[in-house]
């Protein structure tokens, strides 16, 4: 299941984007866009 991050979470989301795109790289995460641009998407890879 993926955690969906609502417009009222984006701020949030651009804090962490740095932190989430380490995790990224390391493979534990996988980053996904929906076709709604607003919304974003984690799950587990």
């Amino acid at each position: 299941m993926c955690v969906v991050l609502i417009e009222s979470l984006q701020k949030v989301y651009k804090k962490f984007k740095k932190s989430l795109q380490k995790l990224q790289q390391q493979n534990k995460f996988r980053i996904c866009s929906s076709k709604n641009k607003k919304i974003h998407t984690l799950s587990p890879s």
